[in-house]
């Protein structure tokens, strides 16, 4: 549907809210939203619609320690978080979805 380089990219974002010693947050891909279509939300790209369907996962990993991905809790979007330390407060609030294997020098 695109050509290599054309579609939906982390590439085109980058990190937009700093929370200091708890986490920075980015990932909003220029272009990409969710509109209304037939009764549901769908992405859309450039006014084109993806055959793509949110993903909703939860997790109970807690926020214990630098370096791990998150997302708010039921959030369909690509935006989401790296945590600079153990961050208690988001646990329940948003979800731990991985961690960096490197460079954690943010």
């Amino acid at each position: 549907q695109f050509r290599d380089g054309d579609g939906p990219s982390y590439r085109s974002s980058g990190f937009e809210k700093l929370r200091p010693n708890v986490l920075v947050e980015g990932g909003r891909i220029t272009g990409l939203d969710l509109t209304p279509f037939a009764g549901q939300l769908e992405y859309q790209y450039r006014s084109r619609l993806l055959p793509l369907r949110p993903v909703l996962e939860v997790s109970d990993v807690k926020h214990n320690r630098r370096g791990l991905l998150t997302r708010k809790t039921f959030n369909a979007g690509p935006e989401f978080g790296i945590t600079l330390a153990p961050a208690p407060s988001l646990d329940g609030t948003w979800e731990v979805i991985g961690q960096l294997e490197q460079g954690d020098d943010l």
